[in-house]
């Protein structure tokens, strides 16, 4: 039997064809699809990102929707810590509480305000506050009130929760009385009367205050070689 003459000619030309084609896949398509394949993935990222987006939308127009409320609640909070210590008003709202529970309001004193944040690093053993605002202060008060029992233990309980200033009880001392009659500035009493000491504080928001500057850090010692 007689072997074609072509037959070199079709291996050959299969040959060169499988190499062009081989050539093709890592010059132009293979590089195609992998374009195609960062295409699909910066594609649903995109979608992620865009569905993301559209949930803060929804979320700030739901805020939105509610900003009269959010009003409230920060008008609200500012009576409770305002800006400045307001004593008059403050002194108002012990005389109203006095009214209120028939508690007779002896005497009331204050202090120099402290900074919040400086108050808690003087006590042994709390750690450093991180987060806290600058400016808040914490402003001593005494409060001593004269009536018969339930009255001044419902002033110590309206004095935290009936005023719209932010009221933190630290100490409470009782005296009894005897009967007495009215003296210097104070009611009479009965047999049975309590006087009630309240210590606490108040507190002040400075929103202008300037951050503290951060604590200097210690130097490390020098490295010396010999």
């Amino acid at each position: 039997m007689k072997t074609s003459a072509s037959t070199p000619w079709i291996i050959g030309t299969a040959a060169i064809s499988t190499a062009l084609l081989a050539i093709a896949w890592f010059l132009a398509i293979s590089p195609q699809l992998d374009e195609a394949s960062l295409a699909r993935e910066q594609a649903v990222q995109e979608a992620d990102r865009n569905d993301l987006l559209e949930v803060q939308i929804a979320q700030l127009k739901s805020d939105f929707e509610k900003i009269d409320e959010f009003r409230g609640t920060l008008a609200g909070l500012q009576s409770q810590i305002p800006a400045t210590f307001e004593q008059a008003a403050f002194n108002v709202e012990l005389a109203n509480v006095s009214l209120g529970t028939g508690a007779f309001v002896v005497d009331v004193t204050t202090s120099t305000s402290t900074p919040v944040l400086a108050s808690l690093a003087a006590i042994p053993g709390v750690a450093a506050v991180t987060g806290a605002p600058v400016g808040l202060y914490a402003v001593p008060v005494t409060v001593t009130v004269l009536g018969n029992p339930t009255a001044t233990l419902e002033y110590v309980k309206a004095l935290q929760t009936a005023t719209s200033r932010l009221f933190l009880a630290t100490g409470v001392s009782l005296t009894g009385q005897d009967e007495t009659g009215a003296s210097g500035g104070r009611p009479a009493t009965a047999k049975g009367d309590a006087e009630i000491v309240i210590s606490g504080y108040v507190y002040v928001l400075d929103a202008d205050a300037a951050p503290a500057p951060a604590a200097p850090t210690a130097e490390e010692p020098a490295v010396t070689t010999s």
